[in-house]
């Protein structure tokens, strides 16, 4: 006569209330970046202010005798310019 194995009492417990084992569950972030979000990032806030000063600097000083632009003002002339036309 075989004797069944001993249940231990948190598997008699599960088995009395009818529930399963608790298995952890892995989260996903609920927001993921890709790498298209990155290039966007690094073309419009990035590369964007610098095309922008160079062209500026190269043209308009020259033509109109407008001073010329640093990093930080090409920046804020394209954030500006994204809010205002609500690009995004």
């Amino acid at each position: 006569m075989e004797s069944k194995p001993r249940e231990t009492w948190k598997e008699k417990m599960i088995y009395m209330r009818g529930q399963k084992e608790e298995t952890p569950e892995v989260k996903k972030p609920e927001y993921e970046v890709t790498p298209e979000q990155v290039g966007k990032f690094i073309g419009v806030f990035l590369l964007g202010p610098l095309l922008l000063m160079v062209c500026w600097n190269g043209l308009m000083p020259y033509l109109f005798g407008l001073k010329t632009l640093n990093y930080l003002h090409a920046f804020c002339m394209i954030v500006i310019t994204r809010f205002i036309t609500n690009a995004d």
